[in-house]
C-alpha cells in the first residue's frame, strides 16, 4: 500500500527572547497523539525529514530546531546549557498546548529529554533516549568534539553532499541532498565588515541584527509598557514553480522574482500591541509589529529574504 506524504509546515515561535523555527507534520490518524523531536549536536530539524515522515501514521510529529540550530536564533555563547534548552522545551510545549505527547531526543537533545523528564513534567507521556546515557562514554564525547570541528563551509552543493555523504553513508541519497544548502557566505561581508554606526537604530550592532533580525523590533519596544498582545503565526509552502504542475507561483507581483527565482515558503509573525502612553496616565495606542521571511532561490543558492518593521497607528 502506498501512502501519500503528510502535510508538513514549517513555523516560527518567538520564546525566552529568541525566535525558534520548527517543523509541524500532520497525522494520517485522526486524533493521533503527538511526537516532539530533538536533534543532536551537529545537526538540526531537517535531519528528521524522512524518519517524521514514516511516523505520520501514529504520530503528529513535531521537530524542533534547538537555540543555535537549524533555523532558530543564536543565544548568547553562555546560554547553550542543557538546562537552558530544556526550559526552551517546556515554554515550546506550553505555547503549542501539548499534552500526553511523546518525546525523542537524539545525543545532545536525548541529554535535553532527560533534563525534561526528570522535571516530571504532566504533560509528558513518555520519553526515549537515542545514543546517549546518564554517563558520558570518552570515546563518543572526543568522535562528537571531532564533528563539530569540521569544515561547515563550502565551495558547492557537489562538495557539501560529498562531506555530509563520507561523515554517514548510511542514509538514502534524497535524506541527504534535501538539507544540503549551498554557503555563498554572502554573509560574511556584513559580519566582518559591518555596516555603519548611524544606518541602524537604538544603537544596534550590526552584526548580530544581521543574524537576528527580531533585534530590530525588541530594541523598539525597550523601554515600553506592553499591556496586551496578540500574536498571529502564519506560514505558506509553495511548490516550486519550475517542477509543479500546473505550474505555481508562490509570489506574482514582482516581475524580477517571478523571473529569477523560485518562491518556495512565506513565513510571517505579527504582533498587535496595547501600549501605555509615555506621558499621559491610562491612555494607550496600538502599535503592530511583524518579521516576514520569504525563501527564494536563486540559481542553486538558498536565499532567506528577511522584513522587519513597527508600526504605530496614527491618533
Amino acid at each position: 500500500m502506498r501512502f501519500t506524504a503528510a502535510p508538513v509546515v514549517d513555523e516560527l515561535i518567538e520564546m525566552r527572547g529568541l525566535r525558534f523555527h520548527f517543523r509541524d507534520w500532520a497525522s494520517r490518524r485522526v486524533g493521533a497523539p503527538d511526537l516532539v523531536l530533538l536533534h543532536g549536536y551537529t545537526s538540526h530539524a531537517r535531519t528528521w525529514d524522512a524518519f517524521a515522515e514514516a511516523m505520520t501514521d501514529r504520530y503528529r510529529v513535531i521537530a524542533l530546531d534547538q537555540r543555535g540550530h537549524g533555523e532558530s536564533g543564536w543565544a548568547p555563547a553562555d546560554r547553550y546549557g542543557i538546562e537552558d534548552m530544556a526550559d526552551d522545551l517546556e515554554v515550546f510545549v506550553k505555547a503549542l498546548g501539548l499534552n500526553g505527547f511523546s518525546l525523542l531526543g537524539l545525543s545532545m537533545g536525548g541529554m535535553v529529554a532527560m533534563e525534561f523528564a526528570g522535571r516530571r513534567p504532566p504533560e509528558l507521556a513518555s520519553v526515549v533516549i537515542v545514543d546517549i546515557a546518564p554517563e558520558l562514554v570518552r570515546e563518543g564525547s572526543s568522535r562528537i568534539q571531532a564533528g563539530s570541528r569540521a569544515p561547515d563551509a563550502f565551495a558547492s552543493r557537489d562538495e557539501a553532499f560529498a562531506a555530509a555523504r563520507a561523515a554517514n553513508p548510511l542514509p538514502p541519497l534524497n535524506d541527504i541532498t534535501h538539507p544540503v544548502i549551498t554557503n555563498p557566505e554572502y554573509l560574511k561581508p556584513y559580519l566582518n565588515d559591518p555596516l555603519p554606526d548611524d544606518c541602524l537604530p537604538h544603537g544596534l550592532n550590526a552584526a548580530k541584527t544581521i543574524r537576528d533580525p527580531t533585534e530590530v523590533l525588541r530594541a523598539q519596544i525597550k523601554g515600553q509598557t506592553i499591556q496586551e498582545t496578540i500574536v498571529i503565526a502564519i506560514t505558506t509552502s509553495f511548490p516550486s514553480p519550475l517542477t509543479s504542475s500546473p505550474p505555481l507561483q508562490g509570489i506574482v507581483n514582482i516581475p524580477f522574482i517571478t523571473r529569477n527565482a523560485n518562491t518556495t515558503q512565506m513565513d510571517a509573525i505579527f504582533w498587535i500591541e496595547k501600549v501605555a502612553h509615555p506621558k499621559i496616565p491610562h491612555k494607550h495606542f496600538m502599535q503592530l509589529q511583524y518579521v516576514q521571511r520569504v525563501i527564494l532561490d536563486f540559481a542553486q543558492i538558498h536565499w532567506p529574504h528577511f522584513s522587519v518593521a513597527t508600526l504605530i497607528k496614527a491618533s
